[in-house]
């Protein structure tokens, strides 16, 4: 009669539990998110100010 061997479970990622518990990630904002918000607030006051497009000119191709 042979033994029966049962697979054993993985480990658990101790990060994981950190990731989910707290708000784990990046130190303040990241420079992508300022660049963006200050694409944003320039597009507001441009719609405020109601600018023809010939005026405004054309946007910056990603």
């Amino acid at each position: 009669m042979s033994k029966l061997i049962l697979p054993t479970a993985r480990p658990r990622n101790p990060f994981v539990a950190a990731a989910r518990f707290r708000q784990a990630g990046q130190h303040g904002g990241g420079q992508r998110a300022e660049r963006r918000e200050g694409r944003l607030a320039l597009k507001r006051e441009l719609t405020q100010l109601d600018l023809s497009r010939d005026v405004r000119g054309k946007p910056p191709s990603l």
